[in-house]
C-alpha cells in the first residue's frame, strides 16, 4: 500500500423484506383438490364397508383402516390453508398460530395412527370379527 493512501470504504446493506404470496394462489387450491380426493376415498371406503359387506363379515382391519385416508384428508386441508396465510407473513397472527398447532396435532395422530397400524400388521393381526 503506498503512503498515505486511504482504502477505507462504506457500504450499507439494506435487507427488503419481499412477501411472494402471489406464488401460492394457484397451489393452495391444489391442496383443497387433494383433500377432497381423500375425503372422497374415505367416504367410498365407508360406503363400501358398511353396504356392501355384512355385518358378520367385516373385520376390525377393514374398520381401522379407514382413519387412513380419512386422516390424511384433515392433514392435507390444513395444509392447504396454512398456505393460504402466506406462511412468510407475520407470525404473530393468532389464527396463523392455531393452525399451525391444529397441523402439528393432526400430523402427531396421523402418523402416530399410520405407525401403529402398520405395526400391527407386520406382528400379524388378529383378522377375526
Amino acid at each position: 500500500m503506498p503512503d498515505g493512501a486511504d482504502y477505507s470504504y462504506w457500504a450499507n446493506y439494506t435487507h427488503i423484506f419481499v412477501e411472494n404470496c402471489a406464488i401460492l394462489d394457484p397451489i393452495v387450491p391444489v391442496y383443497f383438490v387433494y383433500a377432497g380426493i381423500w375425503a372422497t376415498m374415505a367416504i367410498f371406503f365407508l360406503i363400501y364397508l358398511y353396504i356392501f359387506i355384512p355385518a358378520e363379515s367385516r373385520l376390525t382391519l377393514q374398520k381401522s383402516l379407514l382413519l387412513l385416508p380419512a386422516l390424511k384428508s384433515l392433514e392435507v386441508v390444513l395444509d392447504g390453508i396454512w398456505l393460504d396465510y402466506c406462511p412468510w407473513v407475520g407470525m404473530d397472527n393468532s389464527t396463523y398460530q392455531y393452525i399451525q398447532m391444529a397441523k402439528i396435532s393432526i400430523i402427531t395422530i396421523c402418523y402416530t395412527v399410520f405407525v401403529a397400524i402398520f405395526y400391527l400388521l407386520c406382528k400379524g393381526w388378529q383378522l377375526t370379527v
